[in-house]
């Protein structure tokens, strides 16, 4: 009886740590755990949106959204989230670092076009939300006559960001491949 006891607890323990949310990495702290970064493709003339999204425990997914109007005033909006993996904590430190770092030099970037890249930073518990938008053929250059890097910082985080997508196997291909160029 005792060992069907012992049994139940520990499968309960088992399955309540199954079903908590993880926890963000220690870099991470206070009004932060919310924020929300979003990157990829956004096709304004067909409404359209394909890209990923990093959450702030780690959890990278792909990212869709649609709109599409029916009839004169209906509008439909689909969302949809599949995850990909966690991103290992020291890793998404370094990128979070980075983003942090690049948008304190940058200023919010909308040159648009049927279809631009993005990158977006979305903090709700301080209402922030910080989008740049820009199209692959506008001229990525610092700014000389000031330490703003317009298009180019966001370009930078979209680029960071993107290699997080990559499967190990990738990251030693494109690594090796570097590596060959030097």
């Amino acid at each position: 009886m005792m060992k069907i006891i012992i049994i139940s607890i520990v499968s309960f323990i088992l399955l309540l740590g199954a079903c908590t949310t993880p926890e963000p990495p220690a870099c991470i702290k206070g009004k932060n755990k919310h924020v929300i970064i979003r990157w990829g493709t956004h096709n304004f003339k067909d409404e359209k949106i394909d890209g990923y999204q990093l959450d702030m425990t780690g959890k990278l997914s792909t990212y869709k959204w649609s709109k599409t109007i029916q009839g004169d005033t209906t509008k439909i909006v689909t969302e949809d989230l599949e995850e990909i993996k966690y991103v290992d904590s020291e890793e998404f430190c370094q990128i979070m670092d980075f983003i942090k770092e690049v948008l304190q030099k940058t200023q919010v970037v909308h040159i648009p076009a049927d279809t631009c890249r993005f990158v977006e930073y979305h903090n709700p518990e301080v209402s922030v939300r910080i989008r740049g938008v820009w199209h692959d053929n506008v001229l990525m250059k610092k700014n000389q006559n000031n330490s703003n890097f317009g298009p180019l910082g966001f370009k930078m985080i979209y680029d960071a960001l993107n290699h997080l997508t990559l499967s190990d196997e990738e990251k030693e291909k494109l690594e090796s491949e570097e590596q060959l160029k030097k």
